[in-house]
Parts: C-alpha cells; structure tokens; sequence
C-alpha cells in the first residue's frame, strides 16, 4: 500500500502550512513576551542599578516633557519637585514621533509608557518626597524582531524536521500489509 499523488500533496501542504503558523506563533511570542518581559525588563531595586533609559515624566514648563534616568541622577535638584503624574489614560504628545500615557497603579505609584519613533518603553515608579522612586523597567523595539526571526526559522525548522520524520513512519506503518495466520 503506497501513498497516492493527491494525498502526499496534501500532506506536504499541510505540513507547510503547520510550519508557517509555528513560524508566525514563534516570531510574536519572542517578539511581544520574550524580549521585553524576560530579556529586558528589571524590577528595582532587586536587580541593582538603574538603567540610565528608565524614562521619567516631569513639567518644568508649560508642557510635560521626559527625562531619562542617567539625566535625572546627573542633576536631581533641577528634576525634584516637578514629577508630573497627568491623567490617566490620556495621552501627551511630546513631538511627531514620541508621546506618553501615564497610569496610577494600585501600590500609589505611577506607570509611564513612552512610545518613541523606534522603541517602546515602561517603567514604574513611586513618588516619595517629591522624587522618583523605580520599581520596574522594560521596553521594546525593531531590535526585537531579529530575536524572534532567529527564534522563529530555527523553531519552524524544527518543527517541519519533526513533522516530516513523523508522518514518515507513520505511512512507513500503513504500507506494511497485516500477516494474517492461515489455518
């Protein structure tokens, strides 16, 4: 018993298309959770320094603007006492490309998420004593699609390996005829 034409075609089609939805699956699991919840993010102060992008919403000014962290540190009395917490949910525009949301969180401090022309950063932190306090940092960007392309080819080729050698002992079984004992 061999397999005919039609069904290797579709055999082979199935397996193809089985591959290009771990291929799919893969890229944005490493993309969307891999990347910024497991390779960059970082909780404070658990995990030491803070990283120097940890951006910071403050108004010094007429509008809000954002600081990062390492500018923060470089001149603290210049950033104290202007921490701006907006309203949440609305979003504040900073130029073409950049702007920001800020949300109060449940422990009373704040979440900032600022969406640059390339990246997309979080951080938490508290406000004591009219300075930043930071709990967590992650962000995002292009950079993550080369982890999950790599990710995604090596796991849908993989797949495809794994998926080939089992249906090729699986129609391996279904061409052996049954031995029937006669009397």
């Amino acid at each position: 018993m061999t397999l005919q034409a039609g069904d290797r075609v579709h055999a082979r089609f199935l397996s193809n298309l089985a591959s290009i939805g771990v291929f799919v699956l893969l890229l944005f699991a490493t993309t969307w959770v891999f990347v910024p919840y497991l390779l960059t993010s970082a909780r404070y102060p658990a995990s030491g320094d803070v990283s120097g992008m940890l951006p910071i919403a403050v108004q010094r000014g007429p509008s809000p603007e954002i600081v990062r962290w390492a500018d923060y540190v470089h001149d603290k009395l210049a950033f104290d006492g202007h921490l701006f917490v907006g309203q949440a949910g609305k979003t504040y525009t900073l130029n073409e490309t950049d702007s920001f949301k800020m949300r109060p969180l449940a422990n009373g401090g704040y979440e900032l998420e600022l969406d640059t022309d390339d990246y997309v950063f979080w951080s938490d932190y508290a406000i004591v004593e009219g300075k930043p306090v930071p709990t967590k940092f992650r962000f995002t960007g292009a950079f993550a699609a080369m982890y999950g392309l790599g990710v995604a080819i090596a796991g849908a080729y993989l797949f495809n390996w794994f998926l080939k050698r089992w249906l090729i002992r699986r129609n391996a079984r279904k061409a052996v005829p049954e031995v029937t004992a006669s009397a």
